[in-house]
Order: C-alpha cells, then structure tokens, then sequence
C-alpha cells in the first residue's frame, strides 16, 4: 500500500514542471479544462469529520461548500502552507491538509469489457462519462461504492466503473533484469506523463498482467518501495540473474 512519504514523492517527480509562483498561482474560479492541462491527478479522500471548501488557500475565505466525510477527492499537487487544491464542482477549490487521508488502500483491478470500460463521474449510469479505459489494462481499483460501481483510477482517467466489468488478476512473480543498475517505471501503460521514478535491477515483484509491451507490477513482499507502477515487458524474467 502507499505510504504519505511515497506519495509526496512521487507527486514531486510527477509534477516537477509545473510550479507554485507568484506568476503561476491558482486563480479563483479556474475551470475544469484548465486544471486537466496542469499535470498528473491523484486520488485522495476527505477524512471521516468531512472538509471545508475554499476558494483561496486560506482560513478567511470564501467558503465555497463541504465534502462529506469518506468521499473521494481528486488533486494534483502537494500541499501548500497546509493546503491542497482540489477539483470542485468544475472548479478548483481548497481543503486544509489535516481534512485529507493519503495512505488509500486498492486492489489491483483489470478492464474485462472488450470494448473498454466505462469511467462515470458518479456511480450512476446517466452521469457523464470521464472516459473509457480500453480492455486489458490494470488501473488501481478503491473499492466498490454503491449501485454496483467500484472507483478506479488509471492514469488521468478517475471515477466510477461498473464493478462487473473489472476483474482481480492473480499475480505471477518475476524479477526485474536490465544491464544497468535502474529502470524506469510508469503511471500508466505509456511514457506520456514521463517517469514515475526508478526500480533496481534485480528486484523480486508481482505481475498483474501485461498489455502491449508493459507489464502492471508491484513489490514482492509489499515493503512500499514499489506499488502499483508500469514498467516495460522487456525488462521482466522468470530466474533472477546473478
């Protein structure tokens, strides 16, 4: 499972181009589209008290509404001065860090629909679709919510799925083997979003499947160096080469 140490981590490498700046700070009343474009999202949860909703990063305020406590919320950025920007009602908004949870656990989760699964905005059949993540890729799966809808994420792609469209693979192990000392793992099946970080050569980790040349892994045993990451098929094999 994720650790707060890992994600902070990871949203730093992830996001290391875009910057919080006096030329680029978060504006009122920013839109939807402009947060999409801003870099990679991360799932979060709003702790059980439930949060507070601002509009700028500060105690006074406008408040712009409330998040019950255990809903899902949707980031992409670490905090700042005891804040993290949030997506809220098509807008950013800010909720004070101590009302988050980061340490989110998942299952490892499959899209078993050939034409691709479905993503909702909410776990209802006619709310808007965030998009569609294609057959025989692995995303982490949150859990199963309520009409049958389970909240995944792959890549920028995060809402509601129908649970019947995803399977739980069983893991294979496999160990990792490449001529230098690291490899680069991924987000997502893809190095649009660039490097998530790097794994050493030699390790010993879970394959959950692979699709067209990535191959979805995390490690054997789970200490939290590894979790729920891409890497390249090409680098995967059956002994562990000394």
């Amino acid at each position: 499972m994720k650790k707060l140490g890992i994600i902070i981590t990871f949203l730093c490498v992830l996001l290391s181009g875009f910057f919080w700046s006096e030329d680029n700070t978060y504006a009122k009343n920013q839109s939807l589209a402009d947060f999409d474009v801003s870099g990679v999202k991360y799932t979060l949860k709003v702790s059980k008290s439930g949060a507070t909703v601002k509009e700028l990063p500060s105690n006074s305020s406008q408040t712009i509404g409330t998040i019950k406590g255990r809903e899902f919320v949707i980031s992409i950025h670490t905090a700042e001065d005891g804040w993290l920007p949030i997506i809220f009602n098509g807008q950013y908004g800010f909720v004070a860090i101590n009302q988050i949870e980061f340490d989110l656990p998942y299952t490892i989760s499959r899209s078993n629909s050939k034409s691709g699964v479905v993503v909702k905005e909410k776990p209802l059949a006619d709310s808007n679709t965030v998009g569609t993540i294609s057959s025989g890729i692995l995303m982490h799966n949150y859990g199963e919510m309520k009409n049958g809808y389970s909240y995944v994420q792959y890549g920028n792609i995060i809402g509601y799925v129908k649970t019947s469209a995803i399977t739980n693979p069983k893991p294979v192990v496999k160990y990792i083997s490449n001529s230098t000392d690291y490899i680069n793992s991924y987000l997502i099946a893809s190095k649009a979003f660039g490097s998530a970080g790097l794994i050493q050569t030699g390790k010993k980790v879970h394959v959950y499947g692979t699709i067209g040349g990535w191959s979805y892994i995390d490690e054997y045993p789970d200490n939290g160096e590894i979790s729920g990451l891409y890497i390249e098929s090409k680098y995967l094999v059956d002994k562990k080469i000394k």
